[in-house]
């Protein structure tokens, strides 16, 4: 049994009753193959055809789709989706859809024309670049699609046991929208993903241990009118050990998410000022009204998180949710980043304590030419050997041989959350007096100011990235010692100094430190920073 709730009208009466309007076809599992780990099974049909949803613009929906497609969306009496993993993660998965009609069907000549049809005249094949599904009709009333791989699998599956197919056996698709995803079946791989991951912020260190104790997660939607709907998800544990830490994880994140909202959304308030201390107020009862909604309830092994009826709560929590949304993936995102600067003064120490010294801002020419960033002398260090030794030393970055090479930039050197290619904001502070002056590589007993006192590597904008192998870094200007610092994040921009330690300092940073921090024996005093 479903087990749901909806603040909107009771649970029992939403999910043990299933109303003619609500009435489905029974499951088909058929050609849903061992591999497939997730399905969303929808309901065009009986959507379109509800009585309550008649503002839905039916009869533009059935001209576009004979006209584009050959048949009516109406006619589809449900569609499933399906993702299935044919190799381990972190492999893409492949993606399968199984459509099937309410009466015969026909393809149109415009999707057809995107496909070459086989000799039995089932068969579709994609041809247009980055189009990746095939199609194949099975039935008159069946057609399959996917990924060429996962579709032949499809074709060929008669009858099979998963997870997934548990799952969905125990729980039929009785509503408008109905998702499926068969953790169990990931488990043992998405615990070996954790135990590769960074770090995270203590606040979101407990969702390492979701695959711990997730087994599947489903939800629902129901389209009740325009205006209003019917959604739930159900989280199940192994156990009823597991559905008591899941309820735990699920509060503390439901608390962590209502600190950062009030936090960022009073930021500008004055406690002092009447009326914005009662907004305050305000604040806090809307924010305590909406963690209740949101209150995991626990049905047996699973916990069900609650909206109500209202189809503009959903989008408004979410709204609601974005800041500390937006604050956590920024703080995982500084997590990599730190970890990646982490790594890489490491493996300059690791340089220094084989040459006794740090690497030089180049590998250059013997006259003097710089040819490849110091990112690439670093590699062996990084455990890149192999890729090290592929590079031609004696020519330049962009030379055929190496230009080549520059696409298999190591993942350390790619900032979190940054889209830049094989580009790279990981850059040495050049300069005179500076870590990385000159042409040669400076020893620890230059470093006069104290290691913890002299920045090697900075962040900087994503607007100066350079390609990893090229030799190219941050130059230190003493009259604008911070220029194209701190553009990619609200907090500041991270530094690796030269005792390994790796800190986020602020853009409002006093300029006299910053430049103080920026050389390495300059004699000068280092403020606090």
């Amino acid at each position: 049994m479903h087990r749901f709730f909806s603040l909107a009208i009771p649970a029992w009466l939403v999910l043990t009753a299933t109303p003619a309007a609500f009435a489905q076809p029974g499951l088909n599992t058929r050609f849903i193959p061992a591999q497939a780990f997730a399905a969303v099974v929808a309901r065009p049909q009986a959507v379109l055809e509800r009585e309550s949803l008649d503002l839905l613009p039916r009869e533009i929906i059935t001209a576009a789709g004979m006209e584009e497609l050959g048949f009516d969306p109406a006619k589809i009496e449900q569609i499933t989706g399906i993702l299935a993993l044919t190799r381990p993660l972190p492999s893409e998965p492949e993606t399968g859809v199984i459509v099937t009609f309410s009466a015969p069907y026909q393809l149109g000549e415009k999707l057809t024309s995107k496909f070459t049809r086989d000799a039995d005249g089932k068969r579709y094949r994609s041809n247009r670049p980055g189009q990746l599904l095939d199609m194949v009709r099975v039935s008159d009333t069946v057609l399959l699609a996917g990924t060429p791989a996962l579709l032949e699998t499809m074709v060929e599956t008669t009858a099979t046991d998963s997870p997934l197919i548990r799952m969905m056996t125990a729980q039929p698709p009785k509503h408008d929208f109905t998702g499926y995803l068969a953790l169990e079946s990931l488990q043992t791989q998405l615990q070996e993903r954790v135990k590769h991951a960074p770090p995270l912020p203590p606040p979101l260190q407990p969702l390492l241990e979701v695959p711990d104790h997730l087994k599947s997660v489903m939800f629902i939607t129901n389209l009740k009118t325009m205006s209003e709907m019917q959604m739930g998800v159900q989280l199940t544990g192994y156990n009823a050990a597991s559905t008591d830490r899941l309820a735990e994880i699920a509060d503390g994140g439901i608390t962590f998410a209502r600190e950062m909202i009030l936090s960022e959304a009073k930021a500008e308030l004055n406690p002092l000022d009447a009326i914005q201390a009662a907004m305050a107020a305000y604040m806090d009862r809307m924010a305590d009204t909406t963690v209740k909604a949101l209150e995991p309830q626990r049905r047996g092994d699973s916990l069900v998180l609650m909206t109500n009826g209202n189809a503009v709560a959903g989008p408004m929590l979410v709204a609601m949710l974005l800041p500390a949304i937006q604050q956590a993936r920024q703080a995982a995102r500084r997590v990599d980043s730190s970890n990646n600067l982490r790594e890489i003064v490491l493996a300059m120490h690791n340089y220094h304590d084989t040459y006794r010294k740090f690497p030089a801002p180049a590998i250059y020419s013997e006259d003097g030419k710089p040819l490849l960033s110091w990112r690439v002398a670093i590699l062996p260090y990084l455990e890149e050997t192999a890729l090290y030794q592929q590079f031609h030393l004696d020519e330049p970055w962009d030379s055929e041989h190496n230009l080549k090479l520059a696409e298999q930039m190591p993942a350390v050197f790619a900032a979190a959350g940054l889209d830049l290619g094989n580009k790279t904001v990981y850059q040495a502070v050049t300069g005179p007096g500076t870590a990385f002056e000159g042409t040669a590589g400076q020893s620890i007993a230059g470093f006069t100011d104290g290691t913890s006192n002299t920045i090697l590597l900075v962040e900087t904008d994503k607007g100066q990235a350079v390609e990893w192998t090229k030799p190219g870094d941050y130059l230190f200007d003493n009259d604008n010692p911070n220029h194209d610092l701190g553009g990619n994040r609200p907090e500041g921009f991270l530094t690796g100094f030269a005792d390994g330690s790796v800190r986020v300092l602020s853009p409002t940073i006093d300029q006299d430190t910053l430049r103080n921090l920026l050389r390495r024996n300059d004699g000068n005093v280092v403020g606090d920073f």
